[in-house]
């Protein structure tokens, strides 16, 4: 009777301990290892803003396990900011900035190495047009992915043309055409591994280096486009390519 009384004890023993065993082994595997602490995530945000710590105030500061990412939120007297750090590389993959009050903040409050005029320059020259032939509609300044960018709109007799322009270093980051004529040049498609090639050398990539998501031949605007997207380490880039010439119409650079 000692024994088996004995025997249950152990047995009882044995179960604890195991379920300790496997909390533990459950713990350490939902826990991010090797990741940056809070506090080296916000000096990170605000030595990229080159933010005194004085200055602001912080509203919010949530971890995303899933993405592996701190979301850092904070304002000064004009604007509030979010700033998202890699929690393992320490890397800022996402940065924006939204005034606070736009009635008296039009503009950001850095200064830009192009003007106006030469933005639109960059356009036309970057879509092969001529200013005489063009009609503008949109001309604005603002912050994308945390540089200023000059957002460019204008229309010719048969295109519509949206262009996005890196203030400071000039670079076309963004283009897209719309065709209002449909297309009758039926000769043949460049196919589908020449598109590749095309975007892949815009984009100073090999194919070794990046992953597919998306790799088609569609219609678009009753216009013959080959519809590519891929990715390149936290860069999403997406690609529409003329099926008969091979000439880029639009492409887009997404930084995470």
């Amino acid at each position: 009777m000692k024994k088996e009384k004995n025997f249950k004890l152990y047995s009882i023993i044995i179960t604890i301990i195991a379920l300790i065993l496997l909390i533990i082994i459950a713990i350490m595997l939902f826990i991010p290892r090797n990741v940056i602490s809070e506090s080296e995530a916000k000096n990170k945000a605000l030595d990229y803003g080159n933010f005194n710590e004085k200055d602001i105030t912080y509203l919010d500061v949530e971890k995303d396990y899933d993405d592996n990412i701190y979301e850092i939120k904070f304002k000064d007297d004009n604007y509030i900011y979010e700033i998202d750090v890699h929690m393992k590389t320490g890397e800022i993959i996402n940065f924006e900035k939204d005034a606070i009050n736009q009635a008296t903040i039009s503009t950001p409050e850095t200064t830009t190495s192009i003007t106006e005029e030469e933005a639109k320059n960059i356009a036309l020259n970057h879509t092969n047009q001529k200013l005489d032939d063009a009609t503008f509609t949109k001309v604005k300044l603002d912050i994308e992915d945390g540089r200023q960018v000059y957002e460019i709109e204008f229309y010719t007799t048969d295109s519509a043309y949206e262009l996005y322009i890196d203030a400071n270093t000039k670079e076309v980051i963004k283009y897209d055409v719309d065709y209002k004529n449909q297309q009758t040049d039926d000769s043949q498609y460049i196919g589908l591994a020449k598109a590749k090639e095309i975007a892949l050398k815009h984009a100073n990539l090999k194919e070794s280096q990046v992953t597919w998501h998306k790799a088609k031949l569609d219609i678009e605007y009753n216009y013959s486009v080959y519809e590519l997207e891929f990715n390149y380490q936290y860069q999403e880039y997406e690609y529409e390519i003329n099926a008969l010439n091979g000439n880029i119409i639009k492409y887009e650079i997404d930084h995470h």
